[in-house]
């Protein structure tokens, strides 16, 4: 029995699976077959004989098979292949095993994740010349032996397995848009990869200690996960397409980018790095950022460009080294300014909440301007920076 949510009386409830035979049998009429969280330790031998001649007498008007879940099961590597042997022990030929996999050949959607694999599925994807998504996430595999020519790939979900590297093999995935290999062992990206449609790449939760050297060379993508690594150095080539960089919980001790070359980056997450320099050049002219987290640097002072962002409205200065919180940040389009955790004396410890914050810092521009000496704004007594977040404030934010 698997179980789903039922939304009309907002409680579980049952629902009866399909045996595998009938599954399959249901298949051969949509193209479709979901054999997800089965227990099964191979592939069923109903689903075999799936391209066999033999089964049906109106064959021909038969979809193939396109889309195949076989996800969350306890299938190995050698469950991926044709039995050598039948019930009995009467061999398989081999013309019977390479017709068998034959299931294979129109596939678009393979879905494998979390199963017991060891190595990539290197008989399947030879096979299915078609396919466009490939899910391997949440199984054991060390090592991609990956053989050209490869499918039409634009989706690799390879994220929660062993593995140690990105071999150069993967550059024959010239047509892939999603790449997930996040929480791995990655220490290495070979340097001869090109993904030049690449749209959302995830690199989270491994062990590189630089950018990857494709990454200079990508002008589609988008979406860029590298937090939960040991980065070091800086990231200063082209981002035409980029919008959202996630760089949290590395070793850099500058700021990496410089946002004139990225210029639709709309949310940059830096915490938990050693940032102790923000070179102004680094920032652009007007850029129109919106998020900017930088919680857990060493940030001391901010350069004059810094207070140039049209549209900055979220920006996290949290558990820095700040004495005095620049008044200029008050100049800011800023909806919420985090900043506690710094050895701060101004803003006073009175003066509690993104609000008040912004509301002081903009009345010390005020009166600055107006060659006024600065008066503390009134503020909500609190039990200092380190004290409870008040409400109306963004949740505090760690590495992604």
């Amino acid at each position: 029995m698997a179980m789903y949510f039922d939304l009309s009386s907002g409680k579980m409830q049952k629902e009866a699976v399909r045996p595998v035979k009938e599954e399959v049998a249901v298949a051969r009429r949509s193209g479709k077959c979901n054999l997800a969280g089965r227990q099964l330790t191979s592939v069923p031998e109903a689903l075999w004989s799936f391209a066999s001649v033999k089964t049906d007498q109106d064959w021909w008007t038969l979809p193939p098979l396109e889309r195949l879940d076989m996800s969350s099961n306890e299938i190995t590597d050698a469950g991926l292949r044709p039995a050598e042997t039948r019930g009995g022990g009467r061999p398989v030929s081999a013309e019977e095993r390479e017709e068998q996999m034959l299931i294979f050949a129109a596939l678009k959607y393979l879905d494998l994740g979390d199963n017991k694999l060891g190595s990539f599925p290197r008989e399947i994807v030879a096979t299915a010349k078609e396919l466009t998504t490939l899910v391997l996430c949440s199984n054991a595999i060390c090592e991609l032996h990956v053989t050209p020519p490869l499918p039409p790939l634009t989706t690799l979900d390879l994220s929660k397995n062993q593995m140690s590297g990105l071999p150069e093999a993967l550059a024959g995935l010239t047509s892939l848009r999603s790449l997930d290999a996040s929480h791995n062992r990655i220490s290495t990206v070979a340097p001869g990869l090109a993904f030049p449609h690449l749209i959302t790449l995830n690199l989270a939760h491994n062990r590189l200690v630089s950018f990857p050297a494709f990454l200079s060379n990508v002008p589609e993508l988008g979406t860029l996960d590298v937090s939960h690594n040991r980065l070091e150095g800086e990231l200063l080539h082209e981002f035409p397409s980029l919008t959202r960089a996630n760089l949290a919980t590395n070793q850099l001790a500058v700021f990496p980018i410089s946002l004139s070359k990225a210029p639709l980056l709309a949310d940059l997450n830096l915490d938990h790095n050693s940032i102790a320099e923000i070179p102004g050049d680094r920032l652009g002219a007007d850029h129109g950022i919106s998020e900017l987290r930088m919680n857990g640097n060493d940030l001391r002072a901010l350069p004059q460009e810094f207070f140039a962002f049209p549209a900055l409205s979220t920006l996290d200065l949290s558990f820095n080294n700040f004495r005095v919180l620049p008044n200029q940040l008050g100049l800011l389009p800023l909806r919420w300014l985090v900043y506690e955790g710094n050895p701060s004396r101004s803003p006073p410890p009175s003066v509690q909440g993104s609000a008040a914050v912004l509301k002081y810092l903009r009345a010390r521009c005020e009166n600055e301007a107006a060659g006024s000496p600065a008066r503390p704004a009134a503020g909500r007594a609190g039990a200092g920076r380190g004290g409870k977040q008040p409400d109306g404030d963004p949740p505090q934010t760690g590495g992604g």
